[in-house]
């Protein structure tokens, strides 16, 4: 996700994130996996917009403070 943003950036081209629904929940050992897709937008330097969509994996824990932890990210698709 990192280097799309800044291939787009760039090209001098805008991404506006939109629609974000959770997929799939799970509890492994003692992290959370959240399965989500995004849908975004990818504008470029004339105005051509293009819609798109990425299914992301987060990877969180809980601390001690119980304060939420973003381990990994992944894109899957």
């Amino acid at each position: 996700l990192a280097g799309m943003v800044a291939y787009y950036a760039s090209k001098h081209a805008k991404i506006h994130f939109s629609n974000t629904d959770i997929q799939d929940i799970r509890i492994v050992d003692q992290h959370l996996q959240v399965q989500a897709k995004t849908e975004y937008v990818l504008t470029n330097a004339t105005g051509q917009e293009a819609l798109a969509h990425s299914i992301m994996l987060y990877e969180i824990m809980k601390n001690e403070q119980g304060e939420y932890k973003l381990l990994r990210l992944t894109t899957e698709e």
